[in-house]
């Protein structure tokens, strides 16, 4: 049995498989909303036979563990995708290599695009603070609102002409280091602090091979999202690279955002991209744009 999810207004979804249901259960929706754009089979396993003459199958690896995905490629409506990866991982690949992909493809779609960040708002001026994973996104949000600015979101950032950033899922995203020498820390309960004790021994013995992290609601740490649209000025710094502070213009800014994608497209496929370099350039031109007066940083 599926379950319909709708994201936004960006992306509706049937969805089957239990495991993922259970992350997206937040955005569940009634069977009477708009027909879903994708049918989506969550699996677990090493890899799934393709059910149809007109179906597509890719295989690879991420690390040790084995993913297989197979796609309808005949533009049926909704479109069809099928995902298998062992269960350590399946919940993690089919967020990264189908989920965030395809909400990328509609983003662009409205001249917009999604990046990891955390986002703050100090009065009218609008802080991103991007990097790849480890880098300090979410540290340095929360040295911002001890600061006195306001949570605006945190890890996967949409950016939409005329809009301020926002997320877009309502969570922010911990592991124990990130917050344990914090105030936010005792906000925390008993049960969560020991989720993140427990996801920081896992990563430890597995050598980071698995780096589980946990996202909560924003309430969790008794933060309460800002969602005003209006914003006169903008910072953009990026997190662990290079050394000491380097001015960034606006291309600058286009141009790592582009080269982020790059990069992840390498790591986590472009299977679900028509033309891959084509909407690389469909961001860094969005970007550009969007970017368009804005004050960068590089530290």
């Amino acid at each position: 049995m599926k379950t319909r999810f709708q994201i936004r207004d960006l992306l509706s979804l049937e969805v089957e498989g239990a495991e993922f249901c259970a992350l997206l259960e937040p955005y569940r929706v009634n069977q009477e909303t708009r027909a879903p754009d994708i049918s989506l089979t969550i699996a677990v396993g090493h890899a799934m036979p393709a059910d149809s003459p007109s179906a597509a199958r890719c295989t690879g690896r991420y690390k040790s563990f084995g993913w297989s995905l197979t796609r309808d490629s005949t533009g049926s409506s909704p479109r069809r995708i099928v995902f298998a990866a062992p269960r350590p991982v399946l919940a993690f690949l089919a967020h990264r290599m189908v989920l965030m992909p395809l909400l990328k493809q509609a983003l662009i779609a409205h001249g917009g695009f999604t990046i990891p960040a955390s986002v703050a708002r100090n009065d009218d001026e609008i802080l991103v603070f991007f990097g790849r994973a480890g880098a300090g996104k979410t540290r340095a949000l929360l040295d911002a609102i001890s600061k006195k600015c306001t949570f605006v979101a945190d890890n996967e950032i949409a950016f939409l002409p005329g809009w301020a950033p926002f997320g877009l899922f309502d969570e922010i995203e911990l592991r124990r280091a990130t917050v344990k020498d914090t105030a936010f820390w005792q906000r925390l309960t008993a049960g969560q602090r020991a989720r993140l004790t427990f996801c920081a021994i896992v990563s430890l013995i597995t050598g980071r091979r698995l780096n589980p992290n946990l996202s909560l609601p924003p309430a969790a740490l008794g933060l309460t999202v800002d969602r005003r649209q209006d914003f006169k000025r903008g910072t953009f710094v990026v997190l662990g690279e290079g050394e000491g502070q380097e001015r960034l213009n606006t291309e600058a800014i286009a141009r790592t955002v582009a080269g982020y994608e790059r990069w992840y497209q390498g790591v986590f496929g472009d299977m679900l991209f028509q033309d891959p370099a084509g909407f690389i350039g469909s961001l860094e031109t969005a970007a550009r744009e969007y970017f368009h007066g804005w004050i960068g940083w590089r530290q």
